[in-house]
C-alpha cells in the first residue's frame, strides 16, 4: 500500500508538471529584415506656440538586409517643403529593442547621417516615430535647419511602413 500511494503521488506530481509548465518555444523577436514601403509622415508640430498637424506623403521603398545593411529609394516630401525626388541611400542599421539607427552618406551633402527612430511593428505594419530631440540630433550639423528648430517647441512624427 506505501509503494501504490507513493506511486500515487509520483503520477499526480508529474501530471501537475506537464501541466503547468510553460511553452519552451519563445515567441519569434521583431524584425525589420525585408521590403517596406513608406507612404506617410503624419503627426504635428509646436511652431511659435501654434500647434500644427503635419500630413506629408512618401514614395519610398527600404530594404532591410540581414547582415545589418538597408537601402532606402524614393521621393520624399520634406517637412520644409522641399521634394527629395528619386533618392538613393543605402548604408548600415542597427535594430535593437525598438529603435532603429541608419547611418549613410547623404547625397546631397556627402556628409554621414544618423537617423533614429522608435519602432513599433504590428503584423505587416511598422510604425516609426521621431520626437523633436531625435530630430535636433538628425539635423545637428545643418544651419539652415538650426534656425527652423528655434522656433519649434514640440514635435511628434510617425512615419508607416507596409512590409512588400
Amino acid at each position: 500500500m506505501k509503494h501504490l500511494n507513493k506511486l500515487f503521488l509520483l503520477i499526480f506530481v508529474l501530471a501537475f508538471a506537464i501541466g503547468c509548465s510553460k511553452s519552451s518555444d519563445p515567441s519569434p523577436a521583431a524584425t525589420i529584415v525585408g521590403k517596406w514601403k513608406a507612404s506617410t509622415i503624419k503627426g504635428s508640430a509646436t511652431v511659435l506656440g501654434q500647434t500644427q498637424s503635419i500630413s506629408e506623403a512618401i514614395d519610398a521603398t527600404f530594404e532591410f538586409k540581414a547582415d545589418n545593411t538597408f537601402t532606402g529609394t524614393g521621393t520624399i516630401n520634406a517637412l520644409d517643403t522641399d521634394v527629395v525626388n528619386n533618392t538613393s541611400v543605402s548604408g548600415k542599421y542597427t535594430f535593437s529593442g525598438s529603435e532603429v539607427t541608419m547611418t549613410y552618406t547623404d547625397p546631397s551633402t556627402k556628409k554621414e547621417t544618423v537617423e533614429t527612430y522608435k519602432v513599433t511593428i504590428s503584423g505587416s505594419t511598422m510604425t516609426w516615430n521621431i520626437n523633436l530631440d531625435a530630430y535636433k540630433k538628425l539635423v545637428a550639423n545643418d544651419p539652415s535647419a538650426a534656425l527652423a528648430l528655434a522656433f519649434i517647441s514640440a514635435l511628434d512624427l510617425n512615419i508607416t511602413l507596409q512590409k512588400q
